[in-house]
């Protein structure tokens, strides 16, 4: 009876877990990449939940502020060098109607690194050039253009990284009304 309460009480908490946050998850896993933190003005985790991730899957997310854009950064250090992978997001919820949409308008790795930052060009199709996607949406939001995510329909992109190099990242997002 006492573990099955303490497995509750742990359901209860991972799920309580920052649901309404914007989410940028950087991988190296297919190159077998493995990051170091650095600074960062949001919270930056190690993909626990994947069995064989470890330290090749970083997860970084805060909460937006209230009817505005939010900067997030935070900096990595990769060991190996390779291209690795970056997707944007939401926080994910157990209860799948509580996954939040936001509103990503510029995504940039060292200001320069990655292919359509701010989702302005798009291919044939009419979807940010370079991003790959099945479910987000490109949006017009007041003229500039956004992305639109949650945790189960985010958008892709790749760049190259040097072993032992820092690389900051930055995304502006905010809710989706």
């Amino acid at each position: 009876m006492k573990q099955l309460l303490m497995a509750i009480a742990m359901l209860g908490a991972f799920s309580a877990m920052a649901i309404d946050a914007g989410r940028v998850d950087v991988s190296g896993t297919k190159a077998g990449i493995t990051f170091q933190k650095g600074d960062a003005n949001c919270k930056v985790e190690y993909a626990s939940w994947l069995k064989d991730a470890n330290q090749t899957l970083v997860t970084a997310y805060i909460e937006p502020a209230e009817n505005e854009y939010r900067v997030m950064e935070f900096t990595l250090i990769p060991d190996k060098s390779g291209v690795v992978e970056i997707s944007v997001k939401g926080q994910w919820d157990a209860d799948v109607n509580n996954r939040q949409y936001y509103l990503f308008r510029k995504v940039t790795v060292n200001d320069d690194l990655l292919k359509n930052p701010d989702f302005s060009q798009k291919n044939d199709a009419g979807k940010a050039a370079a991003w790959w996607y099945d479910k987000a949406v490109l949006v017009d939001e007041n003229g500039t253009p956004a992305i639109k995510v949650n945790h189960d329909n985010g958008a892709v992109n790749w760049f190259n990284v040097e072993a032992g190099k820092e690389y900051k990242v930055k995304a502006e997002f905010k809710r989706a009304q």
